[in-house]
Formats: structure tokens, C-alpha cells, sequence
């Protein structure tokens, strides 16, 4: 499968491992959500709630294997207590999440700023961050 052609480059820099404080982590995670995007969807989905699909034709496609928002909102709860986030804020939040599952690893990206809300995809290996594996072992 070819690679999306990204208009915006995905950072790689992870936050140093134990950079923010516990008690920080879980104030972001408490706040942050997933906020679906019918642009990464080719099929009805329960993360879009009624919304039509509308892929992008530069967009990877979400698996239709994930579809449980709360699955997701787990997902993005886990990769910000492990602290495996970017070092680049906007607001709040940290800009960029990496939750990583098996051999998979997908990339949350702020869009909602004032609220928390994150969108997500699978990215390839390629694009992983270097030391993303430390933060999952």
C-alpha cells in the first residue's frame, strides 16, 4: 500500500521519558478525547457518530477494526500516562500522542485546542518516533 502523501510532516520528537509530572499527565488525560474525522473514514463508523465518510484521497484510512469510541478514548488515555506525547504544546496539550499496540502505532494530533480533542491514525513504521518503544515496554 503506498503511503499518504502528508501535507504536514509528522513530528518525531517524544517528550524525554518522566518529563512531566504524574499528576500532570492525568490532567490531560482526563481532558483529552477523540474527535473523529470523516476524513479518515471510508465506511459508517461509530466515531463519527452521524456523520457521512468523506475520504481524502491523501488520507489513510482508519481499520474498520476500530470503531469503539471508547476503545479509542482508552487508547488516548494510556499514550498520555505513559507520557508518550510531544514536547510541542499548543494550550493545554500537548500538539502530538503516539499510542502504540502490538506492532501498530498511531499518531494523535490536536484539533480542538481549547478542549482536548485529538484525531487519530495509523502511521508507518517509517514515521514512528524513535524511542517510542521505551515508552511501551
Amino acid at each position: 500500500m503506498k503511503a499518504p502523501v502528508r501535507k504536514r510532516k509528522i513530528p518525531k520528537n517524544l517528550a524525554k521519558k518522566g518529563a512531566f509530572e504524574s499528576s500532570e499527565l492525568k490532567r490531560i488525560a482526563q481532558s483529552a478525547h477523540y474527535v473523529g474525522s470523516p476524513e479518515h473514514k471510508d465506511y459508517k463508523s461509530n466515531l463519527i457518530k452521524d456523520q457521512k465518510p468523506r475520504p481524502r484521497a491523501n488520507a489513510s484510512i482508519c481499520p474498520k477494526s476500530i470503531d469503539e469510541l471508547g476503545e479509542v478514548n482508552r487508547w488516548l488515555e494510556q499514550a498520555i500516562l505513559r507520557g508518550a506525547i510531544s514536547d510541542d504544546w499548543q494550550s493545554n496539550f500537548p500538539r502530538y500522542i503516539w499510542y502504540k499496540d502490538k506492532s501498530k502505532v498511531y499518531v494523535g494530533r490536536l484539533t480542538l485546542p481549547g478542549t482536548g480533542g485529538y484525531k487519530g491514525y495509523p502511521i508507518e513504521e517509517w514515521e514512528w518516533p524513535k524511542k517510542i518503544k521505551d515508552f511501551y515496554e
